[in-house]
């Protein structure tokens, strides 16, 4: 008897280190991720650049390095020289930051190419993977591949352009990253023909309204279309910028029938973030309490988080707002409408900056 109970625990224990195993094989480390983004956005960068560009990285490399072993002093770090026309007042320039792709892209319409040639573009390549820089028509477009998320400044001064790539947190003292949850391929909840991914992206973009009419702070979006992004970008965007807060958007929904009638709000946080005097857990309060405040909803209170990834992987704090029932028929109907999408953005807007105002 004791020898069959042996070989029974013996199974089970192989069995158990099999699927330890299979798992573990399975589960990508932070350091393959680390490399896949920079993989995809190098494969991108590959496709969209121009094969016929006048400015490519090696020779951007080159000229800069002329330049230092010429002149008593480089660039500050960050910092690119473009040369401009003697009459530049009336050069439009336009910087467009996509910075999910990690792409900068600057626009000089009325720009000359010939002015290279004496005078060529220099500067720091720190972060900087690849830059690719051509004339489409009068405009001059130039294009930095960024290690990291940077925020693009210019000023022009004595005939030239000066381009800084700067740390977000260098220039901004409040940064939050919003996540509207799901999109692309991963629709959510799905009741009917209503998808969690479009409720989510909905509420996001009356969010991001609020947000861009306050200078005081910087704000970040996953995504603002329905386009795929993946568990890690999302975590790695909060991270990257150094975010003081991640929201994250969520729309709840139950299976069974008996639970049809389940309704109200929650809000989930990390338990294993207690360290300092903000931590996840209050963050998803000031949320919690704002959205059940604002929208008179039922408060289901806080949820235990640290086992989803994105909750886990930030390094700030974080909320992930459950908002409402998808499956209650009646809270659904107020989700899917304008008038309820822009009270939760409004009372997500609160949350903010009350959260700010607390010392976040």
């Amino acid at each position: 008897m004791e020898e069959e109970v042996v070989k029974r625990y013996t199974l089970l224990i192989s069995f158990a280190c099999f699927f330890l195993m299979l798992f573990l094989a399975m589960m990508p480390t932070i350091e393959i991720q680390a490399g896949r983004i920079i993989a995809e956005n190098k494969e991108k960068w590959e496709q969209a650049k121009k094969k016929d560009a006048i400015v490519t990285y090696e020779n951007f490399i080159s000229d800069t390095k002329v330049e230092e072993e010429t002149t008593e002093s480089a660039l500050p770090e960050g910092t690119i020289r473009i040369p401009l026309p003697e009459e530049s007042k009336d050069l439009v320039i336009e910087a467009e930051n996509d910075y999910m792709n990690r792409v900068v892209t600057l626009t000089i319409t009325g720009f000359d190419e010939s002015l290279l040639e004496g005078d060529p573009m220099i500067g720091s390549p720190d972060h900087i993977m690849d830059v690719s820089a051509y004339m489409d028509g009068d405009a001059f477009v130039v294009q930095f591949l960024t290690e990291d998320v940077v925020e693009p400044t210019y000023e022009i001064e004595d005939g030239h352009l000066y381009l800084k790539l700067n740390n977000p947190w260098d220039i901004y003292e409040r940064i939050v990253v919003i996540d509207a949850g799901h999109g692309g391929r991963l629709p959510g909840m799905v009741v009917g023909n209503t998808y969690e991914k479009d409720l989510t992206l909905k509420i996001v973009n009356y969010l991001k309204e609020y947000l861009e009419g306050n200078s005081a702070i910087k704000a970040y979006y996953t995504r603002t279309t329905d386009v795929d992004i993946s568990l890690y970008d999302r975590a790695e965007l909060a991270n990257n910028v150094h975010a003081n807060l991640f929201l994250s958007v969520h729309l709840n929904a139950l299976a069974k029938k008996s639970e049809a009638g389940t309704n109200g709000t929650m809000t989930l946080y990390d338990e294993d973030k207690t360290e300092g005097e903000h931590t996840s857990y209050d963050f998803a309060k000031i949320v919690n309490d704002m959205l059940v405040e604002k929208l008179g909803s039922k408060n289901r209170g806080l949820t235990k988080g640290h086992d989803i990834y994105i909750i886990r992987e930030a390094n700030m704090p974080v909320a992930l707002a459950e908002i409402g029932f998808m499956s209650n028929k009646k809270e659904l109907e107020l989700l899917k409408s304008d008038e309820y999408q822009q009270k939760c953005a409004h009372a997500l807007y609160l949350a903010i900056l009350k959260a700010f105002k607390e010392g976040y």
